[in-house]
């Protein structure tokens, strides 16, 4: 960030590092039975459990309208889960913890907006700083049955001078889940301590179990004197690892940051000098941009913002929250340590309902997008699917107002313009009704194939009966001339058996025969006709 900056700097900061997951749909309840039976072997030889299903901070719950605290924080059927790491495991693990921002290279050293870099550009002096958990939202587990969850970390740096590069690069560098770029977490050795190391009896060194290797599992790394870890690898590997069989995947390549960052009271952002002057540092923390980027221009804040009173400004981007807040002169000043901590527990709730709301749109997007490529067989059973989920979203969970006090409405809808949530419902809508109507146009083609394809077997069916009627016709005519000829035949016979009795001349018997025989011909084919089949065969 190249914009020049006034002398103040920063005095506090306090950021929440979020990873947003899928997982099955419907089972909130069933993920948050598996990461309660999560444990670990603690240090005296004991199971601890990680996870504790409790009650949510009370700044969480506070103006907060009935419908949206029941969904949010309380164990309905339909509503969210909340789980909290204990007491237990957040010691364990995170007890004396540091994070090394940066290494130390060696190389000939300059200087650059206050951070060593070396001739390459690279950063020469190691940042190390001391970090603890937040006392009320150390760790956090948010599950919702649209198949959404969201993973919180909140995490207090105490460095020995907070300033605009550094407080920038603590967040870029915990957000990442690129192992060569993210910042490693860990508890020092005691060994890293040189001079105490040296003076150290070596009865007692002895004592002291050696670093892990960093080839070892991260769960063997954490919470033991030497042992680092990523962010990425504390999420992946230990946190969510017992929902695989819900086949939970990431929602995206870093986490978001949700940040608050305090100065003192000369910050008052009814100066337009002051407010031009922090809107790069503001616009850079919101966007979770590294420390050497060029930065948004002088006065522009290049994410969506807005300034909510005199002593407290937000921005808002795809991938963070950032909340700029001031002291207020004496007597206030005792209200002033309390700033940081409630408005990041506070103001975190309606940032966290629009973040769900993004990512379960987001994931009925997805679905959609599979159901129109992938062509499923049983497609009015899963667009019936998509409208159901859609309708469940409206009504539980796309909250149009979440609180009685306008402030923190006015910031709920912020947090959603910067989201992009509202776009992303109607894009959805959208999506879902043009597969609607595609299915039935594909339905109403299909039905008109069908009926043509129904008449064209009828006209088949058809043309093959009148082919069997008139092969039956023809054989009732040939039938009925053999009748005529074995009629004549009968006749003839009956004269030749009868005038063989005769005593009379046998000369005439051929010709009675002959005779006979035309006179049956006759009266036979006069009475069955069968010349007559043909003409009926023509009228059908």
């Amino acid at each position: 960030m190249s914009t020049t900056l006034p002398a103040f700097h920063p005095t506090e900061i306090q950021t929440r590092f979020l990873y947003p997951f899928f997982f099955d749909r419907g089972k909130a309840a069933e993920a948050s039975d598996s990461l309660s039976h999560k444990t670990i072997i603690g240090r005296d030889g004991k199971t601890i459990g990680v996870w504790e299903c409790s009650h949510p901070p009370a700044l969480y719950q506070e103006e907060l309208l009935d419908h949206v605290d029941k969904f949010l924080f309380h164990d309905t059927e339909r509503g969210c889960r909340y789980l909290r790491i204990s007491n237990a495991v957040s010691s364990r693990w995170f007890n004396k913890l540091h994070v090394v921002l940066a290494e130390p290279k060696p190389a000939k050293q300059k200087e650059s907006n206050g951070i060593a870099l070396d001739s390459g550009g690279e950063v020469l002096r190691s940042i190390v700083w001391p970090v603890s958990l937040a006392p009320l939202a150390s760790m956090e587990i948010f599950l919702t049955n649209y198949g959404v969850g969201v993973f919180s970390i909140s995490l207090i740096p105490n460095p020995p001078a907070l300033d605009f590069q550094n407080a920038t690069l603590f967040n870029y560098k915990l957000a990442q889940l690129r192992p060569q770029v993210a910042a490693r977490l860990g508890i020092p050795h005691p060994s890293q301590n040189t001079k105490l190391w040296e003076q150290m009896p070596a009865v007692q060194k002895g004592k002291i179990a050696p670093a892990p290797s960093v080839d070892a599992p991260v769960s063997q790394r954490l919470g033991c004197a030497g042992g680092t870890f990523l962010l990425g690898e504390l999420v992946s590997e230990v946190v969510l690892n017992p929902l695989q069989g819900l086949r939970i995947q990431p929602i995206q390549k870093q986490f978001s940051v949700y940040t608050v960052v305090r100065f003192g009271d000369e910050v008052d952002f009814e100066q337009v000098a002051i407010v031009r002057a922090l809107s790069s540092f503001l616009s850079g923390i919101a966007q979770v941009e590294e420390p050497s980027h060029a930065g948004s221009l002088a006065g522009i804040i290049g994410a969506t913002n807005a300034i909510l009173n005199r002593r407290h400004s937000v921005a808002v981007g795809l991938l963070g929250m950032a909340h700029i807040v001031s002291d207020q002169p004496a007597p206030e000043l005792s209200f002033n340590e309390q700033r940081v901590p409630r408005i990041s527990l506070k103001y975190f709730v309606p940032y966290l309902a629009a973040l769900l709301q993004r990512a379960s749109l987001h994931r009925s997007i997805g679905d959609a997008s599979e159901l129109v490529l992938n062509q499923r067989q049983d497609m009015v059973g899963e667009l019936r699917k998509l409208r159901k989920h859609l309708l469940e979203f409206a009504v539980e969970g796309y909250f149009p107002e979440i609180s009685h006090r306008e402030v923190i409405d006015r910031y709920y809808r912020l947090a959603q313009e910067g989201l992009g949530v509202r776009r992303a419902y109607e894009e959805v809508k959208r999506a879902i009704s043009d597969i609607d109507a595609q299915f039935s146009a594909d339905h109403q083609e299909e039905l008109r194939e069908m009926m043509a394809h129904n008449a064209k077997a009828t006209r088949m069916l058809q043309e093959q009966m009148s082919q069997n009627l008139q092969a039956m016709v023809d054989v009732q005519k040939a039938v009925g001339w053999i009748e005529v000829f074995f009629a004549s035949v009968y006749l003839a016979e009956l004269w030749h058996l009868f005038a063989s009795e005769i005593d009379s001349p046998h000369k005439w018997i051929p010709y009675g025969v002959v005779t006979f025989a035309v006179v049956g011909f006759s009266a036979a084919a006069a009475i069955v006709k069968p010349w007559k089949h043909s003409k009926k065969s023509s009228r059908h």
